[in-house]
């Protein structure tokens, strides 16, 4: 916290919509020139981040007291803003030595006019950045859904951001806790969360109510923009519209610089009939993938969550159940729910109990990779754009990561040599040469060798 700073929690303001430029001491005018020096002085985005949501108590005894949302507003005020706020307070003819914040419980500011159109999707509460495990299958991916949900972030490198994986890796709590995030920095944030499925049905809805460019209108005021799911935008032919306006709104978006984070179940070159134009826009920005988890991540998972349900698991029980159901989090969300109400029946939980559950659930054996996620996943891992992997491109690193990816098919996937070839748009004979050149060069490189086992780990 800045130096001066103190935050003192305070629930008699539950119901004041927060505005610095409302202020009610005898300081009024003041203030009023202060708020003008500072937003001459800071960029208008970060401006509203961080002084619109804020109140001003006044100046009393060389102290200026400000009404703030949340200890991130105290900090970031009390902190870098204040040697700011201080000198226009001076310049203003206020004699204000400190700057010291007041931690206010304010009800949510009114949504934007885009409800009646876009009706946000709610947020759950038990999706937050502190509550989701990290591990090295999933870091790339939270770090750059923190550096998106960043208070007053402009310009993000990873603008659109596209988090895709297998059902139950986490993408779905990542995308509300980017959300929850930046609504809890900047209350009045214009921010639209939905799922492909209902984007399709606001569309669909607002084309039959004749409101196409009220929509329209309202798409291009959003700040923040998130989409669960968006294979099913894929362009079928009774929504092609939906595909259209779907686009509309990443291109209005991304010209301005506004945030978009989408999800989906596979890359974007694995989603059948998504648009091009869409899928080009996607590709601009960061495309990120969720993989299974490790070991150690699987079994943090486990304690995390039995923590939170006030779950207390016998020795060994964690490790048990996260080595068994380590691909999917809601299969070990559901184990522990099922712990839960033994818990309940017999006041705890014993090794025994968790046999008799383990026991009575399916052990569904993962399915083996497809030959387009191998490629998508061994492309990454090289650096390489995946669609290099089939094509003529005979530069080195190309040409080994093609063989790799073809050596991960065979052995992964159980496809035949032709089959293969096929997926590679190669002959038998060129899969046989692939398969020899790799089994060679893993003995002479370490490296090589250790990257080949690190994607059959992740692709397993």
């Amino acid at each position: 916290m800045g130096a001066g700073t103190a935050i003192h929690g305070a629930n008699s303001f539950p119901h004041l919509l927060l505005n610095l430029l409302t202020v009610t001491t005898s300081d009024s005018a003041s203030w009023q020139e202060a708020i003008r020096l500072l937003r001459d002085q800071i960029p208008p985005r970060e401006f509203g981040t961080w002084f619109a949501p804020v109140r001003a108590g006044g100046v009393r005894d060389g102290v200026a007291f400000l009404r703030v949302p949340n200890a991130t507003f105290a900090d970031r005020l009390g902190g870098k803003y204040q040697p700011l706020i201080l000198e226009a307070l001076r310049t203003a003819g206020a004699d204000a030595l400190e700057v010291r914040c007041e931690v206010s419980s304010v009800e949510p500011a009114p949504r934007p006019s885009t409800e009646e159109l876009l009706r946000s999707e709610p947020l759950s509460s038990n999706c937050t950045f502190e509550n989701f495990v990290v591990g090295e299958s999933n870091r790339t991916a939270y770090r750059a859904a923190r550096a998106v949900s960043e208070p007053g972030v402009s310009g993000s490198p990873f603008n659109p951001l596209l988090i895709y994986g297998d059902a139950g890796l986490g993408k779905t709590h990542l995308l509300q806790s980017i959300g929850r995030r930046a609504l809890e920095a900047h209350p009045r944030l214009r921010m639209f969360h939905t799922k492909g499925e209902a984007f399709t049905r606001h569309v669909v809805r607002v084309i039959r109510s004749d409101r196409l460019y009220r929509f329209r209108d309202q798409c291009d005021e959003l700040e923040l923009l998130l989409v669960d799911d968006i294979e099913f935008i894929a362009g079928l032919d009774r929504f092609s519209r939906s595909t259209k306006e779907f686009f509309h709104v990443l291109d209005s978006m991304a010209a301005k610089g506004r945030q978009i984070v989408v999800t989906a179940k596979a890359h974007p070159n694995e989603i059948e009939n998504l648009d091009s134009r869409v899928r080009s826009r996607l590709e601009a920005g960061l495309t990120t993938c969720l993989q299974a988890p490790d070991p150690a991540t699987s079994i943090e998972l486990v304690r995390r969550s039995a923590e939170r349900l006030g779950l207390a698991l016998p020795a060994g029980a964690a490790e048990r159940i996260g080595a068994r159901y380590n691909r999917d989090g809601r299969e070990i969300a559901g184990v522990l729910k099922q712990l839960v109400a033994r818990q309940e029946d017999s006041g705890r939980v014993t090794t025994e109990t968790v046999d008799r559950v383990l026991c009575g659930l399916p052990f569904r054996r993962p399915e083996p990779p497809s030959i387009q996620r191998i490629i998508v996943a061994t492309a990454s891992a090289f650096g390489v754009p995946p669609l290099r992997l089939r094509d003529r491109h005979r530069t080195q690193d190309v040409v080994l990561a093609r063989h790799a990816a073809i050596f991960l098919a065979r052995q992964l996937t159980g496809a035949s040599q032709v089959e293969i070839g096929k997926a590679f748009r190669r002959d038998h004979s060129t899969v046989r040469y692939a398969l020899k050149r790799v089994k060679h060069q893993r003995k002479r490189d370490a490296g090589l060798d250790e990257l080949i086992r690190r994607l059959v780990r992740q692709l397993r």
